[in-house]
């Protein structure tokens, strides 16, 4: 199984279904996905502008919007991950709280794709 040209590795059919895989992804961004599966010498793609295309999401811990990477969760936040169809960011725990920061003092992954 490739997603977007990588591998996605522990490839699966999901039990209880006829259609559904389940796989790892090393370091996937949000957003729909290209899809190769190859059974038998025999390949099957989908195009990420398919329905049926794979969307990654971020799991609970983890933070991004689409086309970004999934973060940890920093320090003192709450991450829900992607929850009735909205990717959450980080919420402050009790005891913590958000300043407004400038861009220099943005994660480095996140100034990739976050503008001023």
């Amino acid at each position: 199984v490739l997603v977007q040209g990588e591998e996605c590795s522990s490839a699966r059919r999901v039990p209880g279904t006829d259609s559904s895989l389940s796989c790892l992804l090393a370091a996937p961004t949000v957003g729909h996905k290209n899809l190769s599966i190859t059974v038998a010498g025999q390949t099957g793609t989908v195009s990420q502008s398919d329905d049926r295309a794979i969307y990654s999401v971020c799991a609970k811990g983890y933070y991004g919007q689409e086309g970004e990477p999934c973060l940890p969760c920093p320090r003192g936040a709450e991450c829900d991950g992607y929850v009735n169809q909205v990717h959450s960011e980080p919420r402050s725990i009790p005891g913590w709280f958000v300043l407004n920061v400038s861009q220099e003092e943005c994660l480095p992954q996140r100034k990739l794709t976050r503008t001023t």
